[in-house]
């Protein structure tokens, strides 16, 4: 009767650890919400101006991820040295 109490207080000890600790885990890995655009749909250069805005961060996160996949194709490619000692020669 006391090892199946105790084995009972571990398992449910076990389960609230587990759902506290996704909780926190969602918390910090979940995206993060952009506000919506600010401007009232009255005013058109506002709506354009956070358009515009909208688009040049874009643009930077765009050229952060070419910059990144380019590192790492670098990383796959054989350095240009053995890929001169490897052409065959005529």
């Amino acid at each position: 009767m006391i090892t199946t109490f105790h084995s009972r207080g571990l398992i449910a000890g076990i389960a609230l650890f587990s759902v506290l600790t996704g909780f926190i885990a969602n918390i910090f890995l979940a995206p993060r919400r952009h506000p919506r655009l600010a401007a009232s749909p009255d005013d058109p250069r506002e709506i354009v101006a956070a358009v515009r805005a909208l688009l040049t961060e874009q643009d930077e996160r765009s050229e952060r991820i070419r910059t990144h996949l380019d590192e790492l194709q670098r990383g796959f490619s054989p350095p240009e040295s053995l890929e001169e000692t490897t052409e065959p020669a005529t």
